[in-house]
């Protein structure tokens, strides 16, 4: 007896010590190298922090209202992260890359301060999250079951992705899982009120960071629904009656009171202006999600506006791991095979439907708005494999083999989930589902990429010579900058001759952004390309874009014994003049350009000269390289003319 009773303490002992290192490695994973790469939306959540937080400041509530989302609670770490900044790294929490503070450092590329603050406090909220779903689960089905969910969730890769950065959808996720696992508790003991009071807190709170979290309210109403139709009738011994109609409304209307009162609780723009928050909020976020994305999708190997459902099946089994699809398939098998079983799950399942059904609706649809669902898909799955593992060591006779063999498992299970997502650190989205195909098969399936690998061309492009003065065309600058010593702009907003690198991004790629580039750089050679898990993100190209022409044309000019020291006039920005050394006074002509300007460009270079030679680069700035020689033809003569390829120099005399 005290044998066993020794084996009990070790067994508890053991998977205590299990657990507790999983929590600590999951919180690491959070915390790790936040300065790896910046997504697309952080830059915007960095500014609205930073306007909410002066609107705390100030008192001027109503100016906490920043965007439709409404992102609150993203704001409000943004907010406590701002503190942190000021108090540990004693620096103005606006400050930004590159800029000097006030002991004389300058802040180096990289992420942010405030937004890595911003994430540190993210992923503390996701992670104390975790332990109240586990919690929450160990009540609902019990302590092996919530041991399986333990890894599945912690180090889920999708989740933990979204944990580690400045946005919406983690700290969403974190409190719509509460609420859908709180109101399963309630279930559990006849719809008890403390339960349902959590799961309404949570629900508004989950509100008040995007507006998606509303769909908790018709998935609360149709899972009372089927609660009461489903639960039985007791007989002569049953103490417990099922609830009346006008109980179930009651709580129903209390559930929807608690939710509306933490939503305002935590948005003070609902404390002075409720009527008009409330209208923008709704009016903006309607037609937010009645419109597709402006910058398109992909699905299935096309660029498309909108995806179709279809994307978010897919995009699960993409970025959930296999025992988590697995266990998903085993709890179908189980929920169907067990009817007695089936209220176990049967919100959980509810809630999966009903949030999935609402994405797909959405026209504007991205794999991230599903996460939601994944701490839930990974609790069934625990729950699967419970029931599982409950019958393969039924043969077990001995109470210690059984615990022995089932921390054995578990131990399995949460290695092998750490060792599938570990090797992508620190960039987790980039982990796709092996029996999905992985790497190889997700671009050809999905839109893929949101920062990870831009941070590396950033760095790559740094470490050039004189890297203060180059110029690099971006399909994504937001994503980029910070990480880049020189000078970044989109490819949109410069002339092709230009930058002298260009960097592709794969999801604008897929996409078929600035499909003219893409057709020139299609028969050249990467100078660099940024891989990572297996697959390219990110493409650095060396500008050739007429750059070789230009050259000849100068060295051209230079030979012209005529033409010692004399005025080149370009009809746009060319690389080549920026960094030019030689005799010559190379002069790129801003696009667009007026007539007068062009006068006085003109007016410039023929400072002690009575001529100029004016070059003309096909297909950019046609129309302000009309009016210069218009001009340059009225008012001197055509003495010589260059031509390489498809540029043309002309020498103007003027009288």
């Amino acid at each position: 007896m005290a044998c066993a009773d020794v084996r009990n303490r070790t067994s508890r002992w053991v998977g205590f010590a299990l657990l507790t290192a999983m929590l600590v490695v999951s919180l690491g994973m959070r915390l790790d190298n936040l300065d790896a790469f910046l997504t697309a939306d952080e830059p915007l959540w960095y500014t609205r922090s930073l306007n909410f937080r002066e609107a705390l400041i100030t008192g001027d509530y109503a100016a906490t209202y920043q965007r439709h989302h409404p992102g609150v609670l993203t704001m409000w770490s943004g907010a406590l992260a701002a503190n942190f900044v000021e108090w540990v790294d004693g620096i103005d929490p606006a400050v930004e890359v590159g800029q000097r503070v006030e002991d004389g450092r300058i802040i180096p590329p990289g992420v942010q301060p405030l937004t890595q603050w911003s994430r540190r406090v993210i992923g503390v909220v996701t992670w104390l999250g975790i332990i109240g779903i586990v919690l929450l689960v160990r009540h609902v089905f019990g302590n092996r079951i919530a041991a399986i969910a333990l890894p599945f969730v912690a180090l889920d890769p999708f989740f933990l992705a979204h944990s580690r950065v400045h946005h919406l959808d983690a700290v969403l996720t974190t409190f719509m899982t509460l609420s859908a696992l709180s109101l399963v508790a309630a279930e559990r003991r006849g719809l008890h009120i403390g339960y349902l009071a959590l799961s309404a807190a949570s629900a508004g709170l989950a509100f008040a960071n995007k507006v998606s979290a509303g769909f908790l309210a018709p998935w609360l109403m149709i899972s009372l629904v089927v609660y009461w139709i489903t639960e039985h009738k007791p007989d002569a011994a049953a103490p417990r009656r099922r609830p009346s109609v006008w109980k179930l409304l009651g709580l129903g209307l209390l559930w929807g009171l608690v939710m509306i009162l933490a939503f305002g609780a935590v948005w003070p723009a609902i404390w002075v202006s409720p009527v008009e928050t409330v209208r923008l909020f709704v009016e903006r976020a309607v037609k937010e999600g009645t419109t597709p994305h402006s910058g398109g999708n992909f699905f299935l190997g096309v660029s498309r506006a909108d995806p179709g459902a279809g994307l978010y099946p897919m995009a699960w089994i993409l970025r959930s791991t296999p025992w988590v699809v697995i266990g998903v398939i085993l709890a179908l098998y189980f929920t169907v095979r067990l009817r007695h079983r089936m209220k176990d799950t049967r919100s959980l399942w509810l809630y999966v439907v009903v949030i999935s059904a609402a994405m797909m609706l959405n026209a504007k649809k991205f794999d991230r708005y599903l996460l939601p669902i994944f701490p839930v898909m990974d609790v069934l799955a625990a729950w699967g494999w419970g029931l599982l593992l409950e019958r393969l060591i039924e043969t077990v006779r001995r109470r210690y083999a059984e615990e022995t063999a089932f921390l054995a498992v578990v131990a399995v299970m949460a290695v092998s989930q750490f060792a599938m997502v570990w090797p992508t650190r620190p960039y987790y989205l980039s982990y796709y589902n092996p029996l999905a195909g992985g790497t190889r098969t997700a671009p050809r399936l999905i839109l893929v990429g949101w920062g990870e690998g831009m941070d590396q061309t950033g760095r790559y492009l740094s470490q050039k010579p004189n890297a203060e003065n180059l110029v690099v065309a971006n399909q994504d600058v937001n994503m980029f900058h910070t990480f880049f010593v020189g000078q970044a702009y989109r490819i949109t907003e410069v002339p092709l001759t230009e930058p002298d690198y260009f960097v592709l991004y794969v999801n604008r790629v897929q996409r078929e952004y600035d499909p003219d580039l893409l057709a020139i750089l299609a028969d050249q050679v990467p100078e660099h390309v940024v891989s990572i898990n297996g697959l390219e993100y990110a493409w650095i190209y060396p500008n050739t874009i007429y750059q070789k022409e230009i050259r000849d044309i100068v060295s051209a000019i230079e030979s012209d014994g005529s033409s010692e020291g004399a005025p080149v006039l370009f009809n746009t920005r060319v690389a080549f003049a920026r960094h030019y050394r030689g005799p010559l006074s190379l002069i790129p002509v801003h696009q667009p350009t007026e007539d007068e300007a062009i006068a006085d460009i003109v007016g410039q270079a023929l400072v002690d000269r009575e001529y100029l030679w004016f070059v003309h680069i096909p297909g950019i700035g046609d129309d302000t390289s009309s009016r210069i020689q218009e001009f340059l033809e009225s008012h001197g003569d055509v003495t010589k003319q260059i031509t390489i390829g498809d540029v043309v120099a002309t020498r103007y005399d003027v009288s």
